[in-house]
């Protein structure tokens, strides 16, 4: 697994690519609080975002499931 600086990385990021990393986010943790999961370590950290070598658009994966856990639980 290679290690990718995450926080310098988001820093050099447009206002464009930020909000689509945020949306993307977001839209993972409303699918997760749909089926009752909470992601507990919600942190830059834990957020991978990769440039789609044949797009301009970056692809946001969460990562680091240790802290989830089933809502009520």
């Amino acid at each position: 697994m290679e290690y990718i600086d995450a926080e310098a990385k988001l820093q050099k990021l447009s206002l464009e690519k930020k909000k689509h990393i945020y949306n993307e986010v977001k839209k993972a943790i409303e699918l997760l609080h749909n089926k009752d999961v909470v992601f507990g370590d919600l942190r830059i950290s834990n957020i991978l975002v990769r440039k789609e070598q044949m797009e301009e658009q970056v692809k946001t994966v969460l990562v680091d499931f240790d802290w989830c856990g089933i809502m009520g639980e």
